[in-house]
């Protein structure tokens, strides 16, 4: 082998190995956070359901500074006993990003209205509910949130309406009604460390024959901390008494 030949060889092995390095570099370097977003929605017939109270939160969400092409909104119904109390994927959305693009205003405006009646359309679709297993309705949405690509940085949201009245979980519902247990461990965790809460319409109720007793002070209060206690990052935790 000349000297020639060997100079090819070595010139070729090494503009390949600087491919490989460059494609690895850009193959790992660090991509911008992508947010995406959860709501469940609790159609209970222990509440005022109102699904175009979803309207300030998707306007919200579309305001978010980490959305990218590749950002949800997943849509989530709670469960009840038909399907084992496992909450119902309603339909998953692609959030419209590039409204600028469009040449007018009026297109603009349309993307957007559509985007929005779409999900309130979707959230009115279910029936009224008996029970209300919220707590895995949440655990749930968050599990495939986190399975999305949800991390700290990423800006992920979870919008939850519900009157709070959980059924499902005996050890929160006897929290709820002021029995608060004496070991804090008995009471399920969710983990939201990648995702803020945002909880609205404990204050939205109907009256049922199990949920006969009147609001006071003192059980509002019992809420707010069964909640908030729920959560492993409850400093991420917003309830809001109306959905609105």
């Amino acid at each position: 082998m000349n000297k020639k030949t060997i100079t090819f060889i070595a010139a070729a092995l090494a503009a390949v190995t600087l491919c490989s390095v460059v494609g690895w570099v850009l193959a790992n370097r660090e991509r911008p956070a992508t947010a995406h977003f959860g709501i469940l929605v609790d159609p209970s017939d222990s509440r005022l359901a109102r699904c175009d109270a979803l309207k300030t939160d998707l306007i919200e969400i579309l305001a978010s500074p980490n959305l990218t092409r590749h950002s949800r909104l997943q849509l989530y119904g709670t469960g009840d006993s038909s399907t084992h109390d496992e909450p119902v994927l309603l339909e998953t959305f692609a959030i419209p990003l590039n409204i600028q693009a469009l040449k007018t205003q009026n297109r603009a405006a349309g993307e957007l209205n559509k985007f929005i009646e779409g999900v309130i359309y979707r959230c009115q679709q279910q029936g009224v509910k008996t029970r209300s297993p919220i707590v895995l309705g949440i655990k749930r949405m968050l599990d495939n949130l986190v399975v999305a690509g949800c991390k700290p940085q990423s800006g992920c949201v979870a919008y939850i309406q519900t009157d709070g009245q959980e059924l499902s979980e005996p050890a929160i519902n006897a929290a709820l009604k002021g029995k608060m247990p004496r070991h804090p461990d008995t009471l399920p965790t969710i983990r939201n460390e990648s995702i803020a809460i945002k909880i609205c319409g404990f204050a939205q109720v109907i009256k049922t024959g199990q949920n006969s007793s009147p609001h006071n002070v003192s059980l509002a209060q019992a809420a707010d901390t069964v909640w908030r206690g729920i959560f492993t990052n409850s400093e991420s935790v917003t309830l809001k008494p109306h959905c609105q």
